[in-house]
């Protein structure tokens, strides 16, 4: 195996050692690289010693000494993405419509890209050599989605072909000092109820580095045709789960049991305080983001409120924000002592008005729940959760179109309250 180098930067470490773009890392101090982790973790030595092939197809040895004040400039080809070999029965992208982004379809499933960009995977396809390589080097801690501990029901829901017992591989990862987060969507009917306290007791034994349990809602699109059959959460269902998370808590005495936003709301029940969530480290999994809103906003509302262009703003949100976005609207217009903020929760026709969140909101859903409006203020904000990290909609929109496409000015807002973005309309 090796690493390819894309680029090396001018001026630096690597450059001055004469490694060149187009050349292949084979190992660094006699470990073999083939990834951007393992470059990472192995060129963190004071003194490097690198076997390469160079890109005439002549093996070299370079020998790099950092001053740790320079980078030492390596850009390796892109990562190839380990895919998902499970066929989950609620799996989101199953029940998507053709024509969206390439990229909404991509089912990872990669232990890297769970160390570092917080993806849940299954541990389902990984081999002896996976597992050595993460706690050898030390690749924790990992989000790993669990669902049951339940052997049989396990391998129902996420229906792949080997027996893997999800206890076993935890309780290695443990005797190797890897912790991790993890998660159960919750299905009615299958893994709820007695199954959901089993896998909770399972996973909160000492002998395992759990360090946080998620219990998150299925989520249905009206595209779910010829699939599993699955039913919604209740509010008698999310209430019944937030009562059993609070039980186990007292019981076990392993207070990170978290419930997702989307479970209190069904429940109507208040969102929990901060102290709640301790460190929010479930927050990318719907858990917590509404209360770190809310206490972002009383951090940040002064900056915020000084930043704010003239005229009226209309907020647009998803239907289960839109009620805790209104009450920040009412303190900003009480602030102010005019009707400054108001707020429009969109419902998904998109993807089916189960679906509440604000990530999954379209550009045609808000196109066309906007076009019926009389008289739309000046400014119109919008989550940055709406888009991606390059700015676009699921369907494709760009945001820097949105001010021309609705003859408005735009605010991008994130969550922290600390960023506007503001296109003007002219």
């Amino acid at each position: 195996m090796s690493l390819k180098v894309t680029e090396v930067v001018k001026g630096s470490i690597a450059e001055e050692a004469g490694l060149c773009s187009g050349d292949e890392i084979i190992s660094i101090n006699g470990h073999e690289i083939d990834d951007f982790i393992g470059l990472q973790f192995h060129s963190s030595e004071p003194l490097l010693e690198f076997v390469i092939i160079s890109r005439s197809g002549k093996h070299k040895k370079l020998r790099l000494e950092q001053d740790w004040q320079e980078k030492l400039g390596i850009v390796p080809e892109p990562y190839k993405i380990r895919h998902c070999a499970n066929h989950c029965i609620f799996c989101f992208i199953d029940q998507m419509p053709k024509n969206l982004r390439k990229s909404l379809y991509v089912k990872d499933d990669d232990y890297l890209f769970s160390f570092v960009y917080g993806n849940f995977i299954s541990l389902n396809n990984l081999g002896e050599v996976d597992f050595q390589r993460i706690s050898e080097e030390r690749i924790s801690p990992l989000y790993i989605s669990v669902h049951t501990t339940n052997p049989a029901l396990r391998k129902q829901i996420m229906r792949y072909r080997r027996e893997i017992d999800i206890v076993k591989k935890l309780q290695y990862l443990s005797a190797k000092r890897i912790a991790f987060h993890t998660q159960i969507v919750v299905l009615p009917g299958l893994n709820d109820a007695e199954e959901l306290k089993d896998t909770i007791y399972d996973l909160v034994e000492p002998g395992l580095n759990t360090l946080s349990i998620g219990l998150v809602p299925v989520g249905l699109t009206k595209y779910r045709k010829h699939l599993y059959p699955l039913e919604s959460i209740t509010p008698e269902l999310a209430q019944e789960i937030i009562k059993n998370s609070r039980e186990l808590t007292k019981e076990t005495g392993f207070k990170q049991i978290y419930c997702a936003d989307e479970l209190f709301i069904l429940a109507e029940e208040d969102i929990p305080v901060k102290d709640y969530y301790d460190d929010f480290c479930q927050l990318e999994n719907g858990i917590g983001m509404i209360r770190a809103t809310f206490d972002n906003w009383v951090m940040k509302k002064e900056t915020f409120l000084r930043e704010l262009p003239k005229g009226k703003i209309l907020f647009i949100t998803g239907k289960l924000a839109e009620k805790h976005i209104s009450i920040i609207a009412r303190e900003i217009n009480r602030s102010l002592g005019t009707i400054k903020i108001e707020v429009l929760g969109i419902q998904n026709d998109f993807f089916g008005h189960k679906v509440t969140v604000t990530g999954l909101l379209t550009y045609r859903d808000i196109k066309d729940q906007l076009s019926v409006m009389e008289n739309l203020p000046d400014t119109i904000a919008f989550s940055s959760n709406m888009f991606n990290t390059d700015g676009y909609t699921l369907d494709g929109i760009h945001q820097d179109e949105f001010k021309t496409r609705f003859n408005r000015n735009v605010l991008i807002i994130n969550e922290l309250w600390n960023q506007i973005e503001k296109r003007e309309y002219r």
